[in-house]
């Protein structure tokens, strides 16, 4: 959520500044990053399958989305184990109030952001994680992790730093399962 719209007489959403104020109305927009790429620190993480991730998020967020409701702060999604854990993650001295972010360039494959940071940070793409991404920092490859709702984000030090992440192209197996399902599809059909 980029912007929101609320009544001042309440404390401000974290991770959003003012913008405009009449009356009582107040227009508040994110305080970092753009629809795409956004700065954060990864505070826990959930552990467990795939589904029951899945589903301990839905319900997290039926139930007023604690865990994410704060852009800045990020969950971290991590596979394995028989059921979900929730633990916390040691932020490490991260804190993305003292970072600033800008966008460099953003295609539909190539999101790119130059940061500026005091302190170490998460930044964050805001798209589906899939295996593709590949991300760099510097120009070095860098290891992302899954957060929550399902994006990816990757841990950069103090300091000036552009980053990248770019999706490569599906890998053969798939491929070889559109030509397998079109191939059973084909020979289904009555002569």
């Amino acid at each position: 959520v980029r912007s929101l719209l609320i009544l001042s007489d309440g404390p401000l959403e974290p991770g959003y500044r003012a913008r405009l104020q009449q009356g009582r109305v107040l227009l508040l927009e994110r305080e970092a990053g753009s629809d795409l790429v956004g700065v954060g620190c990864v505070e826990s993480a959930w552990r467990g399958p795939d589904r029951a991730l899945r589903d301990e998020l839905f319900e997290d967020l039926e139930g007023g989305a604690s865990s994410i409701a704060d852009p800045t702060v990020l969950v971290a999604l991590e596979p394995g184990g028989a059921s979900v854990e929730r633990g916390a993650v040691d932020a490490a001295g991260c804190d993305a109030k003292r970072s600033r972010l800008s966008d460099a360039r953003t295609t539909a494959a190539d999101l790119s952001a130059t940061l500026d940071s005091e302190t170490p940070v998460d930044v964050v793409f805001r798209v589906s994680d899939f295996p593709t991404w590949q991300v760099s920092v510097d120009g070095a490859p860098a290891h992302k992790r899954r957060v929550a709702p399902g994006f990816f984000a990757v841990r950069v030090p103090p300091g000036h730093h552009a980053v990248r992440a770019q999706g490569g192209p599906l890998p053969n197996y798939f491929l070889g399962i559109l030509v397998a399902a079109l191939t059973a599809v084909g020979l289904s059909q009555p002569s």
